[in-house]
């Protein structure tokens, strides 16, 4: 089943932070790095929650910079002129703190490398199984998150994928599309967050 993306990622912009290009040894095929951006949508939560990332993990196949996609027969296929211009697991973990940031309208969300020394209200794992344009030329992700809070915790796991086909080749689209899921997936994430500190209130 095909999800669309949310009403959150459809207000990022079909642009890249970063773009750098240089010409290969054969002055033909350009090489261009990309990067996942944060989205500054505001969830309006008033309660300024503190929130500690413990993890995001990702398959060692997609720790490596050159971007990676299906092909059939369940290969994979990594572009040599189409790389992340960082790990790709320091990108996502970073842009997962700025989303959750901007969303839940708090500055008090801590990383491994960037601790804010406060108590955190909730923590998060996340662990990506997918992430990535398959064969049939849809972006897929699937991820597996357990959030906690005293008291209580919950596992959850989120399947996106774009609501149409990424051209083979076309990388401007598909780190759009990746982007745009991402987005998504922190949004789901806010809004766990958010209700759960609906059920604190009220309580």
């Amino acid at each position: 089943m095909r999800k669309p993306v949310s009403i959150y990622g459809l207000l990022l912009l079909p642009t890249l932070l970063l773009t750098l290009s240089g010409c290969a040894s054969s002055g033909e095929n350009p090489l261009r790095y990309y990067l996942i951006e944060p989205i500054e949508t505001d969830m309006g939560v008033a309660s300024e929650p503190s929130v500690e990332i413990l993890d995001l993990d990702i398959p060692q196949y997609l720790e490596r910079f050159q971007i990676a996609t299906r092909s059939d027969g369940n290969q994979l296929v990594f572009s040599d002129n189409n790389q992340w211009a960082e790990s790709l697991r320091k990108n996502l973990m970073r842009t997962m703190a700025t989303n959750l940031s901007n969303l839940l309208s708090t500055a008090d969300v801590s990383t491994p490398s960037h601790r804010t020394g406060t108590q955190p209200d909730y923590r998060l794992k996340i662990f990506l199984q997918a992430f990535e344009r398959n064969a049939d030329g849809y972006v897929q992700l699937t991820a597996r998150w357990h959030l906690s809070e005293e008291g209580h915790a919950e596992t959850h796991m989120t399947r996106l994928e774009s609501d149409r086909a990424i051209g083979r080749g076309d990388y401007r689209q598909l780190v759009a599309e990746m982007q745009s899921l991402f987005a998504s997936l922190s949004t789901e994430i806010a809004t766990a967050i958010a209700a759960r500190e609906e059920q604190r209130s009220d309580s």
